[in-house]
């Protein structure tokens, strides 16, 4: 999760409430190696549970 973090601090928004906005990488203009990594570390954190989706 280190690739997400370090992506967070670098291009994430805090918005007032409290949001974070991360459009810019995950939502609108994914960044493909980022998603990729991110979800070769969801499969391992969450293989015994097996979720078919994952909601940003």
């Amino acid at each position: 999760m280190k690739p997400l973090i370090g992506r967070i601090l670098q291009d994430g928004r805090c918005l007032d409430g409290g949001i974070l906005k991360v459009d810019r990488f995950i939502n609108h203009q994914m960044d493909p190696y980022l998603m990729k990594q991110v979800a070769v570390e969801f499969m391992y954190r969450f293989a015994e549970s097996r979720p078919t989706k994952i909601l940003t």
